[in-house]
């Protein structure tokens, strides 16, 4: 793993939420995006903290410390969870280590689906289950 993608995932984290990590900013956006990209950097990465803070300018305790914050703020944050996992859904494509599946883009968009669409979802969802169960069971035998 090279610097680069370092650089590829603060740039998804920039344009993700319309800030600037590297910065000194202390508003909370910019604080949120540089929990977000170190979280995301030491997950995705084998960068060590000591890397992954010279990349943003700030210490390897910084980076720990911004690492346990974001964990806990994620139990209350739905606005953070949701940009956490669109930056690391987006990460892990452009990184090749995954690429989007239907239902990531399902969990990602569900909140603005009308709800008809919703239903439509839903119905399909469990139509496929049941018969994908059936399948499986029959395939035990």
């Amino acid at each position: 793993m090279s610097n680069i993608d370092l650089i590829n995932i603060e740039e998804v984290v920039n344009e993700a939420l319309s800030c600037e990590i590297s910065s000194g900013s202390r508003k909370r956006v910019s604080v949120d995006g540089k929990k977000i990209f170190c979280y995301i950097s030491k997950q995705l990465t084998e960068k060590t903290l000591k890397e992954i803070g010279e990349h943003i300018n700030l210490t390897h305790a910084t980076i720990l410390y911004h690492i346990r914050t974001f964990e806990n703020l994620m139990r209350y944050d739905q606005k953070l969870r949701d940009a956490t996992k669109f930056c690391m859904l987006v990460c892990n494509n452009m990184l090749g280590n995954e690429t989007l599946k239907f239902r990531d883009n399902v969990e990602l968009y569900w909140k603005t689906l009308s709800f008809k669409q919703q239903e439509t979802l839903s119905r399909l969802a469990k139509r496929y289950y049941i018969n994908n169960t059936k399948i499986n069971e029959y395939e035990k035998l």
